[in-house]
């Protein structure tokens, strides 16, 4: 979502109902802080992600609360900043070379609200 690569968002959508998350879940991703599903290891996971596709790193607040909430294995939330990171790069080789969605695919939510980037 952040990255606003529309091709990989739709991707993921598919494959995320596929194995049983809800389109609330999904979309609540856009504003996940205050979504009233996410408890506190998806809010820590997402903060995760937004602090590293914004400043590069996982602040201390958040690996805290990853730590207390997701894993307190160190090397699992490396991990987590592993996938940020390669996820980031697709999405920006995506936008880059303008892949374009498979024909049928809806873009974005089916409410049609995609991000606003900067």
């Amino acid at each position: 979502w952040v990255t606003g690569s529309e091709y990989e968002w739709t991707q993921h959508w598919r494959i995320a109902l596929g194995l049983g998350l809800t389109e609330s879940d999904l979309a609540g991703v856009r504003e996940w802080r205050d979504h009233p599903d996410f408890g506190p290891a998806e809010r820590a996971v997402l903060a995760a992600v937004d602090e590293t596709l914004a400043d590069g790193r996982i602040g201390d607040d958040t690996w805290d609360a990853c730590l207390g909430h997701v894993s307190s294995d160190p090397r699992v939330l490396l991990e987590v900043i592993s996938v940020v990171g390669v996820w980031g790069m697709v999405a920006a080789q995506l936008r880059t070379i303008g892949v374009p969605l498979e024909e049928g695919v809806a873009p974005w939510p089916p409410d049609g609200d995609g991000p606003r980037l900067r």
